[in-house]
């Protein structure tokens, strides 16, 4: 299912995305491979309550950085 923010992706030529973990339509991670799928400079920030693999798994597919929340700063 697209969502409005991958529609806007599509036609753009973003430079970042910042994602969340755990989406009603999507997961992050399906939105992470398929980003850098599209476009292998996008940089990704993925952000996720769940810290145990989460992280391993956002950073095999592409994220850049990755943010347990509540992010500390």
């Amino acid at each position: 299912m697209a969502t409005k923010g991958w529609l806007v992706f599509q036609k753009s030529a973003a430079d970042v995305v910042i994602t969340y973990r755990l989406l009603p339509q999507r997961s992050g991670l399906s939105i992470i491979k398929e980003s850098t799928a599209s476009n292998p400079d996008v940089k990704i920030i993925a952000i996720t309550v769940l810290a145990y693999n989460a992280f391993d798994a956002a950073e095999e597919l592409g994220a850049n950085a990755t943010f347990e929340k509540p992010i500390q700063i």
